[in-house]
Formats: C-alpha cells, sequence, structure tokens
C-alpha cells in the first residue's frame, strides 16, 4: 500500500474495507477520515450511518467485508487506478453499547465492485465506488 502501483491500489481498497468493518463494529470513523474523497458517495453513506447509529448508542457486530477475484487497472500511470472485484458482505447485526441485539439481521449480499483511487504525495484515496447487486 505504500507504493504507488496496482498492487498498492489492491491494498489500499481493502485497507479502507477493513476500516469500514472497524467502523461499523466501534462506532468511530476517526480511521476513515482521509482515506476517500467526498465524491464517493458510498464511503460517506458509510461513515454518516456509523456516526447515526453510534449517536444512538448502536454499532454493528459482523457484517465482515470480503473481495473475491479482485482485478486492477492502472487508468494513468503512477496516480489513477481502477480496482474491480465482487465484494461479499456478511450478515450483520445491530446492538447496543451492552451488546444486546437490536432490532433484526441485516442482510449481506454479493456486489459487482468498481473502484477508482488516486495515489497522490504518497497517500491513497478512494475516488469513487459503485457497488452492483449480483447473482454470481
Amino acid at each position: 500500500m505504500a507504493v504507488g502501483d496496482s498492487t498498492g491500489a489492491l491494498a489500499a481498497v481493502e485497507h479502507v474495507l477493513v476500516l469500514w468493518t472497524h467502523a461499523r463494529t466501534t462506532g468511530s470513523v476517526a480511521a476513515l477520515e482521509g482515506t476517500y474523497a467526498d465524491t464517493c458517495g458510498i464511503c460517506v453513506e458509510v461513515a454518516e450511518r456509523v456516526v447515526t447509529l453510534a449517536a444512538s448508542g448502536i454499532t454493528e457486530v459482523d457484517g465482515g467485508l470480503t473481495l473475491v477475484d479482485p482485478a486492477t487497472t492502472e487508468a494513468v500511470p503512477g496516480s489513477w487506478y481502477a480496482v474491480t472485484a465482487v465484494l461479499v458482505e456478511d450478515d450483520a447485526q445491530l446492538v447496543d453499547a451492552d451488546g444486546a441485539a437490536v432490532g433484526g439481521v441485516i442482510d449481506g449480499g454479493r456486489y459487482d465492485m468498481l473502484a477508482t483511487l488516486s495515489w497522490y504525495e504518497g497517500t491513497w484515496r478512494v475516488e469513487s465506488m459503485t457497488l452492483y447487486a449480483t447473482t454470481s
């Protein structure tokens, strides 16, 4: 992830997904700050949802994220990359501060993912991410 190449782009996407899971399970978006642009609608939505739930004392358990068959394309050498994959999201459960379940299970799913990333001055940033429900 410390290098501006295709391998780094994939590592950066995987890292952001780990941070999403961390945010959802802790209620803190601090680690996500600076990892995505305002143009990444789903990134903004994830962060806003975490903040809203945390304000009510609610977090998630489970809901892991896994990339299947990722592929990276270098759009502009050394600066812009695209990562495609199938994103598998496990089912999750909302819990209160005591760990008691609140509400039902949040269904996971499988999504075709397209993420665009920039590499600038030694930093990766997700510029956009689109998820399409898939049946594969």
